[in-house]
């Protein structure tokens, strides 16, 4: 396997991104990898270190450290083993017990302002339709956090959900002259394959961390399916209600449009497989439970 590169985007770097891209790279490699555990002393000790220097805001300088960190993640391929290295180095900084305090706590215990960065990483490689580099890293960044959140490192699920909302979730269709109608029909899904592979991942990677739960999470009100009115489920023969956050209800629809994407003649055979991948996970961790 080649040797895994990582490049600094940001266009005035900090003094410390060189030395953060170092370890990191040396702790990815398919072959004589720096072992996590020494990678985040390492991190930690050059965090430490480097904002002792005058003028240094602790904060913004872990805001700027975790936007780096995701970068490289958005830059890794998901299937690759650099990235669930990467993502064990994450793990082992959130058990380094730091000299150093932030938010009145030790510093990287509950991966302090990860969550609060993710959104700007987010929005980052969010891609234009056509631009299929970026696709790939918003892939690459979604199973990267659902990594983090099935380690229980840090509350991704709203991210989750809206992945596999877009998905997994149905489709309001346009009528001339008439009302829109909902499709449950994967084949209508605009960027079927994108949309499924960055959703997937967040079962492939975080599904013992979605199933089972029934709780209200914010700002995840989803797809069509879910948010049927009464006229919709009856003509549907669908039950589903529309709450927001995480319920066996939910679960069960996404498990049941990912098996009609993985039937779906008109997709291809990767978006296929990939869901083939997703309905087993999803029948493994219900048989676990």
């Amino acid at each position: 396997m080649d040797p895994i590169h990582l490049k600094i985007e940001a266009p005035t770097p900090h003094d410390f991104e060189t030395p953060i891209q170092t370890i990191i790279t040396a702790a990815i490699q398919p072959t004589n990898a720096l072992p996590a555990k020494d990678a985040a002393l390492a991190l930690d000790t050059g965090y430490v270190d480097y904002i002792k220097n005058p003028g240094m805001d602790p904060a913004g300088v872990l805001t700027c450290f975790w936007e780096l960190i995701n970068s490289f993640a958005s830059q890794i391929p998901y299937e690759s083993p650099a990235q669930e290295k990467l993502v064990a180095i994450v793990q082992e900084l959130a058990g380094v017990t730091s000299k150093q305090t932030i938010l009145n706590q030790k510093l990287w215990r509950n991966v302090p302002y990860f969550a609060s960065e993710f959104p700007q990483s987010w929005e980052a490689v969010s891609p234009d339709a056509t631009d299929d580099e970026k696709k790939r890293r918003f892939v690459n960044l979604q199973a990267y956090a659902a990594r983090v959140l099935g380690l229980g490192l840090v509350p991704l699920e709203m991210y989750a959900i809206w992945a596999l909302s877009d998905v997994a979730e149905g489709v309001m269709l346009p009528v001339r002259g008439s009302p829109d109608v909902v499709s449950a029909d994967p084949s209508d899904v605009d960027q079927l394959p994108f949309k499924a592979a960055a959703a997937g991942v967040w079962i492939l990677y975080a599904a013992h961390a979605l199933y089972g739960r029934d709780e209200a999470i914010g700002g995840t009100q989803g797809g069509p399916l879910w948010m049927l009115s009464k006229v919709e489920r009856r003509k549907l023969r669908r039950k589903f209600r529309g709450t927001q956050g995480l319920c066996l209800d939910r679960w069960l629809l996404w498990k049941q449009q990912f098996g009609a994407i993985r039937d779906c003649g008109l997709a291809d055979a990767d978006t296929r497989t990939l869901a083939g991948n997703v309905v087993e996970t999803m029948d493994r961790v219900e048989g676990h439970s």
